[in-house]
């Protein structure tokens, strides 16, 4: 173990001076510490195993975690082991036990010891040189449209450079007590405060406020801002060996303070002292005084956080900290101090809007700045390049103009907006709304937003997975009723009704909830899950599940960027292609090439993307009203105050959190977030505020210019629907019939093969009646019922519906809604009457609801019977017809004797049953017959009233008969004759 030491010993002085003079150690000592190291692994094996057991440990967790904790950690466990080891044996010697404990202590402090000798070599290689020059921006970079045309130049053109003199005295000690107040003191490194943040960082409390501002001029422009894990490590130490070794030794302390206070980015789009001095105050730096200088040196920490023009109230919480700093560490009196707190920001700015803020396409250029960073890791504020970006100059300008009020009447100057155009078929951001109030890497509200989506998540989270994995079609019937989540919290629609059984188009278009919920809960988590983060959303996901809460976009949130992206998944048949604001840089130093890979992958179906833009579509009217006259698809999103912040500003009910619209056609998804970034008592929207579709139009009318055109699958077959109602679904799902009347006729589209084949027998002609007669005696016709059709029949429409239904309260009503159709518009059966004539024209005759109708006939007569509905008059029968047959007949009449009589005088007439009168010459039915008699006196044509037989005299007799139709006369002549005379 000595020689080993010894060799340990010998290899660490030839290191070190090799290092003071600048060559490698020899080679010599170089092999003699490893002959003496493995000569002492085959004497001390366990010892040696357990040595290398704990450098490996030990190693993995410095590059995990750290160096502090690693260390603690394994001193302890290897003096634990070999401790617990040494003692398992009787009678331990103290000076064994103490030898062993040495040894693994001593040989952690040399592992320790080359690792750190290592990973400082390793910080001397890698860090790079210091160049004052490096700090500013000597080129400044450009963006172009997609056009080619030039519409930014970035850069230096906002910064002054000034020497420490030029500053007052203020500024610097403003600086100072904010960031470094030992500054004047230390050679690079404060290492009280450093060990404080170690320490701090070591126990979970944070580790910040370490670096000095000598680190913070080598991590703002020489290094990173990386903060975490091995990264996080070598950039502090990189921070450290250039603050100490190459820095402080060839500047001097007021040159460092320069290299500080004239190379951030000091918000407003000001950079360095000078510039934000002018900015803010029309001054120089020169010329601050306290309650100034402590607004500048309170920026050098959050830009735009504290940026005056956008967040005045956060900039003046943060200068009233640098003021307390300033007088905590001796830089201000009292009295000083009292006056400056008095001097708020709004009090001091000179100019109350930015005056560097003059290109209008700032917006645009933020988006694209961060996106730079965020692909490349270089700013185009500091590293000059052509960036050939995917703006529409066009679009851009008619959305600033939206956005600044130009074009569009806002309903006040306090409410947020953010917008973005993206082309679906490429991903390329064509227009970017970023707020109404843009600056400089300021608030990005149409990239940066993370705010709950509403009811805009219900294609995405439950329909779009119910089409893709359940072939869900845009009839698919479901029941919108009383429903709970899983914790048994009922769930509520946005107006408290219900709407019971509905098609999924409807759910969509009416905004269900409860439907919403439903299917979100039957779609496997997982495939949702996957479903949605393939089109690049963020859901919340704990354990590889989503909480239910994301059925209505109840979780962190998005951007209206990632909303649009994803809604443009259906425009571009089932593919999501990244958004990106440009597509390729060139970097003027290097003539080095970037060129934007924008991810592209398949989502979903062309089928499902084609039902969903289907239901989308009938949800646009809706969802954003008339743009241009043309069609498009559109979903409208409202996220809810919680009770508590109801309660406590005292909101109204109505008052809600944020709105959203998302739409697209063929070419284009554009979607708006409109609402307010903070609670206050004055300012909340409400359940009829239609301010976001006003926006959308605005924005939209741009590039909604024709009809969209959808490319429908052949896969996909278009049919015609019979809805129940007109409102409520029908359970079985059966295509339209001939009759079926139009208010219930519901155009869906089904993937092939599973579209329905059965046709609706619900309005089909009714049944003619059966089994007519003719009643001779109460001259009627009567007849069989006509049975009513099933969906009269609220026994079976329960048996139909109890399979959608869970609440069966809500079963009733939907049947009882049902019933109120039917009574409604159709209405009870009635039999109409009709008598065919020769020509076989129909007369109506009479209508009634009973199985019977008088009506006498006297020839032989066609009846003709239609059954129909009261009020719903298309499905009349055909009619059954029933003929009363009635046999023609003859009458006739005659004298009943001879029709000349002769009589002697003095003899007796009479007259009894003269005539006779007979129906088809057989039947008597003269006592029936009206028979009148007339007597005529032929000597002087007189009538009598009866025949004299007492002298010579001729009479006529005069029958005049009536039956029925029949009349008829017959005349019988009597002669009285005087046989004794002849006469």
């Amino acid at each position: 173990m000595k020689k080993v030491l010894n060799s340990i010993k010998s290899f660490f002085i030839n290191l070190g001076n090799s290092i003071k003079k600048g060559y490698n150690v020899t080679i010599k000592s170089i092999k003699n510490f490893i002959i003496n190291l493995i000569n002492y692994i085959k004497t001390h094996r366990v010892i040696s195993i357990l040595i290398l057991l704990g450098i490996i440990i030990y190693i993995v967790g410095i590059l995990l975690i750290g160096f502090i904790i690693p260390t603690v950690a394994i001193l302890f466990i290897g003096g634990i082991t070999f401790m617990a080891k040494k003692l398992k044996k009787k009678k331990v010697p103290f000076k064994s036990v103490l030898k062993v404990a040495l040894i693994v202590i001593f040989s952690m402090a040399i592992v320790g010891l080359i690792s750190a000798t290592g990973f400082i070599l390793y910080i001397v290689k890698t860090s790079p040189e210091f160049d004052p020059e490096k700090l500013y921006n000597k080129e400044s970079s450009f963006l172009y449209t997609i056009d080619g045309e030039e519409f930014a130049k970035l850069g230096s053109e906002f910064r002054r450079i000034i020497t420490y003199d030029e500053m007052s005295e203020s500024l610097i000690d403003a600086i100072v007590a904010a960031e470094d107040s030992r500054f004047f003191q230390h050679n690079g490194v404060d290492l009280p405060r450093f060990l404080k943040a170690s320490f701090s960082q070591l126990l979970g409390k944070g580790g910040g406020g370490a670096s000095t501002l000598t680190m913070q001029v080598s991590k703002n422009k020489l290094t990173s801002s990386e903060d975490s894990g091995i990264e996080g490590i070598i950039r502090k130490f990189s921070d450290i060996y250039n603050s100490v070794f190459k820095i402080e030794p060839q500047y001097t302390k007021e040159q460092i303070i320069e290299f500080y206070a004239n190379s951030n980015y000091l918000g407003g789009n000001a950079s360095g002292v000078e510039e934000a001095s002018l900015t803010y105050f029309n001054k120089s730096a020169k010329d601050l005084n306290i309650a100034e200088s402590a607004m500048i040196a309170g920026l050098f920490q959050a830009p735009v956080g504290y940026d005056p023009f956008i967040y005045p109230e956060d900039c003046e919480d943060r200068r009233q900290t640098i003021l307390y700093l300033m007088l905590r560490h001796g830089y201000i009196t009292e009295e000083e101090y009292d006056i400056a707190k008095e001097l708020t920001v709004d009090k001091i700015l000179a100019n109350k809007e930015n005056p560097n803020i003059d290109n209008k396409y700032q917006d645009f250029i933020n988006t694209v700045v961060e996106e730079v960073i965020d692909r490349t890791g270089n700013n185009p504020y500091e590293v000059p390049m052509k960036v050939y970006t995917t703006m529409n100059l066009k679009v851009q300008d008619s959305v600033t103009n939206i956005m600044t009020g130009k074009t569009f009447e806002w309903e006040n100057d306090k409410v947020q907006a953010g917008t973005v155009i993206l082309n679906v078929k490429t991903g390329e951001i064509t227009a970017v709304g970023g707020s109404r109030n843009t600056v400089v890497r300021g608030d990005n509200y149409a990239v940066n937003l993370k705010n709950q989506i509403g009811s805009t998540a219900k294609p995405l989270y439950e329909y779009g997975p119910a089409l893709e994995f359940y072939n869900y079609n845009t009839y698919s019937p479901v029941a919108d009723e009383h429903y709970y989540y899983s914790s048994g919290v009922e769930i509520k629609n946005w107006n408290g009704r219900y709407s019971y059984l509905i098609p999924l188009q409807d759910a969509i278009v009416d905004s269900r909830n409860t439907t919403a919920l439903k299917t979100f809960q039957k779609v496997n988590g997982k495939q949702t899950l996957e479903f949605v983060t393939n089109m690049g959303l963020s859901p919340e996901v704990e354990d590889g599940y989503m909480h239910e809460a994301h059925a209505l976009g109840g979780y962190n949130g998005e951007s209206p960027l990632t909303l649009a992206a994803a809604y443009a998944v259906f425009a571009n048949g089932g593919y999501y292609i990244e958004p990106h604001s440009f597509t390729t840089i060139e970097y003027s130093d290097t003539d080095e090439i970037y060129e934007v890979k924008p991810i592209t992958r398949k989502v979903l179906s062309a089928e499902t993307a084609y039902l969903m833009t289907k239901m989308l579509e009938a949800t646009a009217p809706d969802a954003a009203g008339n743009v241009n006259g043309v069609t498009f698809a559109a979903k409208t999103g409202t996220t809810n105050f919680d009770s508590d912040t109801l309660e406590v500003w005292d909101y109204p009910s109505t008052a809600v959190s944020n709105k959203w619209v998302a739409s697209y056609n063929d070419q284009y998804a554009v979607t708006v977030w409109y609402g307010y970034t903070s609670l206050t008592e004055d300012y909340y929207l409400t359940t009829t505020n239609y301010e976001v579709k006003a926006v959308l139009r605005a924005v939209a009318k741009n590039v909604y210019k024709e009809n969209a055109k959808w490319n429908k699958p052949n896969s996909i077959v278009e049919v015609v629907m019979e809805n129940a109602t007109d409102k409520y679904a029908n359970p079985n799902i059966v295509l339209a019939g001939p009759n079926t009347p139009d208010e219930l006729k519901y155009t869906a589209y089904y993937r092939k093969g599973f579209e329905p084949t059965e046709v609706s027998t619900r309005f089909n002609n009714l049944a003619n009646v059966t089994n007519i007669n003719y009643n001779e005696e109460t001259k009627s016709l009567t007849w069989d019922a006509v049975p009513l059709n099933d969906y009269f029949n609220e026994e079976y429409l329960t048996n139909i519906y109890n399979s959608y239904f869970t609440n069966k309260s809500d079963l009733k009503e939907q049947i009882k809604k049902l019933v109120e159709y039917n009574n409604t518009k159709i209405g009870k059966i009635i039999y109409d009457i009709y008598v065919k004539d020769k020509d076989n024209n129909l007369q109506l005759i009479g209508s009634t609801e009973e199985l019977s109708f008088n009506y006498p006939v006297a020839e032989t007569t066609t009846f003709v019977i239609k059954t129909n509905y009261t009020i719903l008059k298309t499905c009349e029968s055909t009619g059954a017809e029933f003929t009363m047959t009635i046999v023609p007949i003859v009458i006739t009449s005659e004298l009943n004797g001879e029709a000349t009589i002769n009589l002697n005088v003095g003899s007796t007439y009479t007259d009894t049953n003269p005539v006779i009168v007979l129906e088809n010459g057989t039947t008597n039915v003269t006592p029936q017959a009206a028979v009148t008699t007339t007597i005529v006196r032929l000597s002087d044509n007189t009538t009598v009233t009866n025949i004299e037989t007492n002298k010579a005299e001729s009479y006529t007799i005069t029958y005049n008969i009536v039956y029925k139709d029949y009349t008829a006369t017959h005349v019988k002549t009597i002669n009285i004759v005087d046989t004794q005379t002849n006469n």
